[in-house]
């Protein structure tokens, strides 16, 4: 009886362990972690142990286990996975933290850590005595559109992912984008046009005031180079009314893929303040800022900005598969042209962007100043854009002493970049002009540089030293 009883027990015993195990085993199958590849290498996991329900509501403060990139990839998961599979991006959400799913990310994994070894270092966060850290954030991608690495705060601060999750104002940044470049598209000047560096006057209940503000410095006319170089706000108003604000937030919204844009409320972007000098209404996402300067570096081209390329379910069946559309927003001379234009952003004594110049890497770029900082720059393999600011909307220029342009440089000196020089259109012809007066120079001419120009939208010989 007794050794019957134990083998009932026993028999009891591993029913109960079966059971369990089987359990356990539907229970693995039903909640899977969600693997992100970069190439052909695990690169990180969504498990359920990451979710939570202020996750699900994709709260702005929440950081996936503090890995930047993830918490960037999420956001545009959830989107993604939504509207294929017609679900809320609740249910998105809580398929990506417990499906099974392998994501294939476009994230550079030498790039990421590069970023946040910048970031990491409290030397790039300098800061006045009396004020806190500012912070920062940075976007790096290729000219394709593929987002390579996010950072999203500064001096260790994990509580906000200001590359992809807040938008501030671009300021003088856009200026390439919405004013220059298609100026320069249309042949309303040329890369030494003189420019009328004068405010507009305007009327009011108040009298006349001028507008911007205007930098008496320079001399009444600057050529286009030295507009943009120095980032001559009057120069960039001037140029701006040539064209309607509704066309030029149009080229922002459907060209360039800025998601931010206003043009339905009482207060909105279909102004020179915002078109012209980056006083957006919502300002804008980092990550759009960043993508909308593929153009400068890739011959005009713009591709949306992913974060991964497909998503295969947990039986390897694609589910999304992302074809990058190529769209070409600006002729390969324009592309040209803009790109020499802001080489010199960097490498002219007179830059905004000096600070970022690097030593036998070409590089372009340009600066935004408003209460925060921007720097948008690319050398021929990478683009990168780098945002520093208060996140109460302080002026960064109270309490911080590093600007976005060195954070930039040194996150680009910690990649390996082969590539030294851009491909050019070489239909573009190089021609030397007078500084003063912006024609093509003679002999005559004391002061001359070196211009890019169309052969269609050429400039006259030198009027002041024929």
């Amino acid at each position: 009886m007794v050794l019957k009883a134990k083998r009932i027990v026993a028999a009891v015993i591993a029913l109960t362990f079966a059971i369990c195990l089987l359990c356990s085993c539907k229970s693995t199958e039903n909640s899977l972690p969600s693997a992100i590849y970069a190439g052909n290498k695990l690169y990180y996991t969504f498990s359920k142990d990451d979710f939570s329900e202020s996750t699900k509501q994709l709260d702005e403060k929440v950081i996936v286990k503090d890995n930047w990139f993830a918490d960037s990839l999420l956001s545009s998961l959830s989107e993604g996975l939504a509207k294929a599979k017609n679900l809320s991006e609740e249910e998105a959400l809580k398929e990506i933290f417990n499906g099974g799913y392998k994501i294939y990310a476009t994230v550079n994994p030498n790039i990421q850590n590069a970023a946040e070894k910048v970031f990491a270092d409290s030397a790039t966060f300098e800061q006045r005595e009396g004020y806190p850290y500012a912070q920062s954030a940075a976007v790096i991608m290729d000219y394709s559109g593929r987002v390579l690495a996010v950072t999203g705060g500064g001096d260790g601060d994990r509580t906000l992912n200001r590359a992809t999750r807040i938008t501030r104002q671009p300021g003088s940044a856009i200026k390439p984008l919405t004013v220059y470049s298609r100026a320069v598209m249309d042949n309303s000047i040329n890369y030494s046009s003189l420019i009328f560096n004068k405010p507009l006057i305007i009327q009011s209940l108040n009298g006349a005031t001028p507008w911007p503000k205007y930098d008496d410095t320079v001399g009444a006319e600057v050529t286009t180079v030295q507009a943009l170089a120095r980032s001559v706000n009057t120069c960039a108003v001037q140029v701006a009314q040539n064209y309607t604000a509704e066309d030029t937030v149009e080229f922002l919204q459907n060209d360039l893929g800025f998601s931010t844009i206003v043009t339905n409320q009482s207060e909105n972007d279909l102004s020179l303040s915002a078109t012209a000098l980056g006083y957006l209404t919502k300002g804008a996402y980092l990550y759009e800022l960043c993508a909308a300067y593929q153009m400068f570096g890739n011959g005009g081209k713009y591709f949306e900005p992913i974060f991964y390329t497909k998503i295969e379910d947990r039986n390897g069946n694609v589910i999304i598969n992302k074809t990058q559309k190529e769209n070409i927003v600006l002729d390969s001379q324009t592309a040209t042209i803009m790109n020499r234009l802001l080489k010199e952003v960097i490498e002219s004594d007179e830059g905004t962007g000096k600070p970022a110049e690097l030593k036998g890497i070409e590089a372009f770029g340009k600066t935004g100043t408003t209460t925060d900082k921007h720097f948008v720059g690319g050398t021929p393999e990478y683009l990168g854009a780098v945002y520093t600011g208060y996140d109460d909307g302080t002026d960064v220029s109270v309490g911080y002493t590093k600007s976005p342009t060195l954070i930039w440089k040194k996150i680009f000196e910690e990649l390996e970049l082969t590539k030294t020089t851009f491909e050019l259109d070489n239909s573009v012809i190089t021609k030397k002009f007078c500084s003063a007066s912006g024609g093509l120079a003679t002999n005559k001419c004391t002061k001359t540089e070196i211009g890019y120009y169309k052969t269609t939208a050429l400039p006259t010989i030198c009027a002041l030293h024929k």
